[in-house]
């Protein structure tokens, strides 16, 4: 559920609240999504009414005012995930301090620190100069304290993220090098992918021959059954559904959100892809018709 968009579009909060815990005694688990959420603190009240722990921020806010962390603390927050700005473009408004500042707090604080790598077309080419440059990246924040380090490809589906996006083939040599790392800082620091970080048998064989797991083909397993319009929806501040993060245009508008209940059209059509190249949310697929 989608609360805040932007300053001046908010979900209300009571309202907000209501609608949780309507959709919980539906049975629904309930994610809270938004922009910078602190900038709104009293919505931090809906964190432990929906059961949710993490709280995604640009840092800013808990870089100057360091009693957001009690904040976070008192509605039960346990990890913090933060974005390291380290694309020579700057696609991270915020600088290397501010987020070092507040991975060495959260981490004192006894906050789990999850840090996010965005992977573009200019850190590719660092790392074709220097093949230690994730190492080097790895080591500041563990020094740091923090706890994971995140490897992630924003989905191309707009003209400017498919302008520093790397292609899925691209991606292949840093998937690899964030295998290898995990191997190595295993037991230490974890790092783990998201994002669409390359297909699904390349992560299998990559599991296997870096870290000895093996992971059952999708048809045993189930891994890849896409959730899309299945189990995931979601309601944005218009109150329309949507069944994916990336299929948010009126063409996928699935249902209402009326009531506290999901009410989905008759005959909505739905992904049933995921981490796959027949999924609609790759902008890389330029013959892709949708729906109308």
């Amino acid at each position: 559920m989608q609360f805040q968009k932007e300053a001046v579009k908010r979900r209300n909060l009571n309202v907000a609240k209501r609608d949780i815990e309507n959709l919980l005694s539906q049975g629904y688990r309930v994610h809270l999504r938004g922009t910078e959420i602190i900038l709104n603190p009293e919505y931090l009240s809906l964190f432990p009414l929906a059961g949710q722990a993490y709280l995604q921020t640009n840092g800013a806010l808990l870089h100057l005012n360091q009693s957001f962390f009690l904040k976070l603390k008192d509605a039960g927050l346990h990890t913090i995930i933060l974005t390291y700005p380290i694309d020579p473009e700057g696609i991270v408004d915020m600088s290397e301090r501010v987020i070092q500042d507040v991975i060495g707090t959260g981490s004192v604080e006894g906050f789990r620190i999850v840090v996010n790598i965005i992977i573009t077309k200019s850190i590719m080419k660092l790392l074709e100069q220097d093949a230690a440059y994730f190492r080097g990246i790895c080591d500041c924040p563990i020094d740091l304290g923090a706890h994971e380090l995140r490897f992630v490809r924003l989905i191309p589906f707009s003209q400017e993220l498919r302008r520093i996006s790397p292609s899925l083939c691209e991606t292949q040599t840093i998937i690899e090098e964030s295998f290898q790392l995990e191997a190595d800082y295993k037991g230490k620091f974890d790092i783990t992918r998201a994002g669409q970080m390359g297909g699904f048998d390349l992560r299998r064989d990559l599991k296997h021959r870096y870290l000895g797991v093996s992971v059952p083909p999708p048809n045993e397993s189930h891994i890849m059954d896409c959730p899309a319009g299945a189990k995931l929806f979601v309601v944005d501040l218009d109150n329309l559904v949507y069944p994916c993060l990336y299929l948010r245009n009126a063409s996928w508008a699935i249902g209402t959100f009326a009531e506290g209940r999901i009410v989905l059209k008759k005959g909505a059509h739905v992904p049933g892809a995921l981490h796959a190249i027949d999924c609609p949310a790759y902008i890389e697929q330029y013959n892709y018709k949708f729906p109308v």
